[in-house]
């Protein structure tokens, strides 16, 4: 329940500084990615399985939050894109092309299989 609540603070507090039009694109782009790096390592399919089992209201608020995670994320991209800040790609690929990688990255057997750190296997991608 601890981490499901300190989960779903971070992401609240990361959509405001992604949605922060006041804070550079460069420094906002690093939340987006944080955000990603932290949820594919804390909120992994086991988990959100667990969790909708084990304590549903919590699943249900979880999911909420990442609904509005996800749209907080789009609504970046779309505004960068239309700043030209970003190149003009399909957004829900973009998203889940980084949801897919840095779920593999954060994946301990991949990284050993690989001879990668974590460190070298982010800093990489």
């Amino acid at each position: 329940m601890e981490l499901t609540n300190l989960c779903i603070d971070y992401i609240n507090e990361a959509g405001q500084t992604i949605s922060n039009e006041e804070l550079s694109y460069p420094l906002r782009f690093q939340k987006v990615f944080e955000q990603a790096v932290l949820s594919a390592d804390y909120a992994s399919d086991i988990f959100l399985n667990d969790l909708k089992r084990s304590c549903r209201h919590l699943y249900e608020k979880k999911m909420q939050s990442r609904k509005e995670q996800l749209t907080t994320i789009h609504t970046f991209y779309k505004n960068g894109m239309n700043a030209e800040v970003f190149n003009q790609l399909n957004l829900s690929i973009l998203i889940i092309q980084d949801e897919t990688v840095l779920g593999k990255l954060v994946n301990t057997s991949f990284l050993v299989e690989e001879e990668l750190s974590l460190k070298q296997a982010l800093f990489d991608y």
